[in-house]
């Protein structure tokens, strides 16, 4: 499964986030994988994809396949900044995008 993107900040990473579950079975499965943002594409390989359980229907979320796929990414380093009341502060953000799919 191949995976593309764009942007990113320069010297941070893109998390790629895939999770599945099988209620009826009781199995599920979560891979994480990390690549720099700014080469924008991964290629999460196979045999991970291999053990990851078939997504099967949730019944709580109208009979969806139980799987997601998930980029996450935030800035390279968190920005320190200095306020009144606090030893110390770190500033950093995160971007999630989520998608539903089906693993096979």
């Amino acid at each position: 499964m191949t995976i593309t993107w764009s942007g990113g900040v320069a010297g941070s990473y893109i998390w790629i986030i895939g999770s599945s579950a099988d209620p009826a079975t009781k199995a599920g499965a979560e891979f994480i994988c990390t690549e720099r943002a700014d080469v924008g594409t991964f290629t999460v390989p196979a045999w991970v994809l291999s053990a990851m359980p078939a997504s099967g229907p949730d019944s709580s979320a109208g009979g969806t396949a139980d799987g997601f796929l998930t980029l996450h990414s935030t800035l390279a380093q968190p920005v320190r900044f200095q306020a009144t009341g606090i030893d110390v502060g770190f500033f950093n953000w995160s971007l999630w995008q989520a998608k539903n799919v089906k693993y096979q």
